[in-house]
């Protein structure tokens, strides 16, 4: 179990929790493996490791913003989908493409991730291509009871 639970990691939850759960939750069926929240200082092993076994997946990422008081506060978030097409093709139809509209789909009446720009992108070798929803997200930096206690 991770000791930790940061604004960041919990808004990252929240994301990837809609997609499985929310109005799209038919689609994302049984793709809680392809769908990797991690901290930020992982994400380029975490794109490696997520890519190794996969043919389709995605990254939510949150990025940062204003530091929050005590209530709520947007920050700038992604999600990065990838696809391996040598691998993928033909499949289940679940192709970066249809992922991404599946994923504009899932927050179009709001939710955790609120989407802005949509980027198309490609490895330079060709073999991975995907796209980046850029948005935003809400942290919360809650008041919790201190426990107390030595550190």
């Amino acid at each position: 179990m991770n000791p930790r639970n940061t604004i960041i990691q919990q808004a990252q939850a929240a994301i990837k929790k809609q997609l499985l759960e929310g109005a799209e939750a038919q689609f994302f069926r049984g793709w809680g493996d392809n769908i990797v929240c991690k901290d930020p200082g992982d994400l380029l092993a975490t794109r490696d490791e997520l890519l190794a076994g996969l043919k389709c997946g995605l990254v939510v990422e949150v990025l940062g913003g204003p530091a929050p008081g005590w209530g709520t506060e947007p920050w700038d978030a992604q999600i990065t989908v990838m696809e391996c097409p040598s691998l993928n093709r033909p499949g289940d139809g679940k192709t970066a493409d249809t992922v991404m509209e599946a994923i504009l789909r899932a927050f179009l009446d709001g939710g955790a991730f609120h989407p802005g720009d949509v980027a198309l992108w490609a490895a330079k070798d060709r073999e991975l291509y995907g796209w980046t929803i850029a948005g935003t997200t809400t942290v919360a930096m809650l008041e919790t009871p201190n426990p107390g206690g030595a550190c």
